[in-house]
């Protein structure tokens, strides 16, 4: 596996991390009124969006490289 793929792959899979502990943040301030876990969420959630932000530009950047 190239450096390239394992970089992406790793994105993905930060992001998608990301995206499930945010939503399970905001469920857990919906079910229980915990505030940490809203901040807990927000923050995942936000993380998860310039994850996913990153990946586009470096996916178009590790494109113009030679292989």
């Amino acid at each position: 596996m190239s450096l390239k793929a394992f970089h992406l792959i790793f994105i993905a899979a930060s992001l998608l991390m990301s995206l499930a502990v945010g939503a399970w943040g905001v469920q857990r301030y919906l079910a229980a009124g915990d505030v940490a876990s809203l901040g807990l969420g927000v923050a995942c959630l936000v993380t998860g969006g310039a994850l996913a932000v990153y990946g586009m530009k470096i996916r178009v950047k590790l494109k113009e490289l030679p292989r």
